[in-house]
């Protein structure tokens, strides 16, 4: 009597056990046992590109930071302008101010 015992243990995306051996008996049938290494490194690595791909598509949805850089970006660009500009003044201030302590040393000398 021939019994054919179900392994439940490996139910990936509901394909028996017994299914799972055809198929790889199938496969190698197709592709001979030489290309096998290729083919699944073949797959590793599609699969870890999907990987990839999910989590950073997952980042960008969890993370509403994309809407934030813009704003961001412009406060930073309008604080290095002021910062700028207030440099720019200072030097124009101190400037002005050693011609205003020249004018008054020649007026005082003058006198």
């Amino acid at each position: 009597i021939l019994i054919w015992v179900k392994m439940n243990t490996t139910n990936f995306l509901f394909i028996d056990f017994q299914e799972i051996v055809v198929i790889l008996i199938a496969v190698v049938m197709l592709f001979g046992t030489k290309s096998l290494p290729e083919i699944a490194r073949g797959l590793g690595h599609a699969v870890r590109q999907f990987k990839l791909a999910a989590d950073d598509i997952k980042s960008e949805i969890l993370n509403p930071t994309d809407l934030q850089n813009p704003i961001d970006k412009i406060k930073n660009e309008v604080k290095e302008n002021f910062g700028e500009l207030e440099a720019d003044i200072q030097n124009d201030i101190t400037e002005i101010k050693k011609s205003v302590g020249s004018i008054q040393g020649t007026i005082t000398r003058d006198e």
